[in-house]
């Protein structure tokens, strides 16, 4: 069992989701209504009829009245038949039953969702090849998000979030109590600093409030020829690749050392 999201309804209820039984991958969620003293299920949200795979659910609340909640979740997966991406369904009843899951985002994946009385956001996470001029390329990542204000019926056109060309991803989005909505996301943008050698970190930001403006370049296939033991006074030569997404030109100083110890700038 693996990757398992939790929501609470207005009346209190805990729902637990999360994938397995493989094969195929479904999704099965438990509840309780004494606070995780007791719980109902394991109860099937995906169904092998259903589903090819289903993967990695997120689940949400939309705030009601009367104690009744809607509950919404998203995951990534495949319907019978059907393309990959991400699917949405979503339980009326406080996660007694749930709707027929519908395809949203095809292709994408690594998705979250969050809601508030007003609306749902979802982001997700999308991926695409950029191929050098050297033959070599690299995979760009980067996280982006829709809303809906009928429950998840239609969704907006999409928006860019981060734009830095490295990997970004593993959106996790939660509603803020003053009506925004914050993203927390990891991003390898750290090893194109030279004072920073962690290649993952973990960013923050406000859906359409703080913009990814001025991301680091990404520095990457940085290598050295010979390889290994250059001969005295035989000429080494340094290879590196910058991507950015911005259209400003981009100013890289390579760094290097001989036995560890650092030399000067190339």
């Amino acid at each position: 069992q693996f990757a398992p999201s939790v929501t609470v309804s207005d009346s209190g209820r805990v729902i637990v989701a999360w994938y397995g039984n493989c094969c195929p991958n479904v999704i099965n969620y438990m509840y309780s209504d004494d606070s995780g003293v007791n719980w109902q299920g394991p109860l099937p949200m995906t169904t092998p009829s259903m589903v090819n795979q289903s993967y990695l659910p997120d689940l949400a609340t939309i705030p009601g009245t009367g104690g009744t909640s809607t509950i919404v979740a998203v995951w990534y997966g495949v319907l019978t038949g059907g393309p990959w991406g991400i699917h949405f369904q979503k339980s009326a009843d406080n996660g007694l039953t749930w709707s027929a899951p519908r395809l949203i985002k095809q292709d994408y994946w690594n998705s979250s969702i969050a809601a508030n009385s007003e609306k749902l956001v979802l982001a997700w996470q999308e991926s695409r090849f950029t191929d050098g001029p050297d033959g070599f390329g690299q995979w760009n990542n980067d996280i982006w998000y829709s809303s809906s204000a009928d429950e998840g019926e239609t969704w907006s056109f999409p928006v860019q979030t981060t734009r830095y060309e490295g990997w970004d991803g593993d959106a996790a989005l939660a509603a803020m109590s003053d009506g925004a909505f914050s993203l927390a996301w990891a991003s390898n943008r750290r090893r194109s600093s030279p004072q920073y050698t962690l290649d993952q970190s973990i960013w923050f930001t406000e859906i359409g409030v703080r913009q990814d403006a001025s991301p680091p370049p990404s520095i990457w296939r940085v290598e050295h020829f010979p390889v290994t033991n250059p001969q005295e006074g035989k000429d080494v030569t340094v290879v590196a690749r910058v991507d950015d997404e911005s259209s400003d030109p981009v100013t890289t100083t390579l760094m290097w050392s001989v036995d560890g110890v650092s030399q000067a700038p190339l």
